[in-house]
């Protein structure tokens, strides 16, 4: 049996592994994941204080949650048809996993398909007669914001965030610990994939941040450095595989038996 290299060249797991399985997961979670019990419902509960946990420890299990929502999909009754207190639209608990599973989505792996992928399981209670309306209002919230950063549009991300329109997800936010940097970390790692320099004006609009002197912590925490162009202060970013690619020369020798054959096969066509 070939074994599946888990680590980079610097001896890091490699980011699918830790997408696949996080160190923070138990045993308990391992086994009921990739064994026939993720299709029991009477293990929903197991899941949803696991979904717990993540908020709690700040880490993110995308394979565990995904199978939290397979069985609200092939257990309906598994999901109340609409929360008692209509004032609060997620006050049933399954409405409220689902808003926290898509939104533990966006704030470790904004650009990645998982907040798609989870959205694709509720198709069947996207709509009023099952689902609560203010839960849909929410999920549709965070339907707007993952789509903003998907487009890398950053600054209209952070507008909407602080918007009147999005208070309606701030408690669910707040319960997440250092949400915003998560989101600014993963905004930092696209950052870097397309720039070797960019100007604190940009970079602090991008990161929605409102001094020069937090954009500066900000680039000493990440590993950048600051640099002056014109008199103008610039962040420095670290060479990688995507903002400095390096060429390479691709030789091939043929022989003159090859050739006379490549060349009698274009005669005949």
């Amino acid at each position: 049996m070939v074994q599946q290299d888990t680590t980079t060249e610097k001896g890091t797991p490699s980011a699918t592994y830790t997408w696949s399985n996080p160190s923070q997961r138990p045993k308990q979670i391992e086994d009921l994941i990739l064994g026939v019990e993720r299709y029991d419902p009477t293990q929903v509960q197991v899941l949803e204080d696991y979904l717990a946990s993540q908020f709690n420890e700040v880490f993110y299990d995308p394979l565990a949650n995904l199978a939290t929502l397979k069985l609200y999909q092939f257990n309906p009754d598994l999901v109340p048809l609409a929360a008692e207190n209509p004032s609060n639209p997620i006050e049933a608990i399954h409405d409220s996993v689902t808003v926290k599973i898509l939104l533990l989505s966006i704030a470790h792996r904004p650009f990645d398909s998982d907040f798609s992928l989870g959205l694709s399981m509720c198709g069947d209670r996207m709509s009023t007669l099952v689902t609560p309306q203010g839960t849909l209002t929410l999920i549709n919230l965070l339907s707007k914001l993952s789509s903003t950063l998907q487009s890398r549009k950053f600054n209209l991300f952070w507008s909407l965030l602080s918007s009147s329109e999005f208070e309606s997800l701030w408690p669910l936010i707040s319960i997440i610990k250092d949400f915003d940097g998560l989101i600014r970390r993963s905004i930092s790692q696209s950052v870097s994939s397309c720039f070797r320099s960019i100007s604190l004006i940009r970079l602090k609009s991008y990161l929605g941040l409102n001094d020069d002197q937090e954009v500066k912590d900000w680039i000493k925490e990440i590993g950048w450095s600051l640099i002056e162009v014109d008199g103008n202060l610039k962040a420095k970013i670290p060479d990688n595989s995507d903002n400095r690619p390096v060429t390479t020369v691709t030789r091939e020798n043929t022989t003159l038996e090859d050739l006379q054959q490549i060349l009698a096969r274009s005669v005949v066509a």
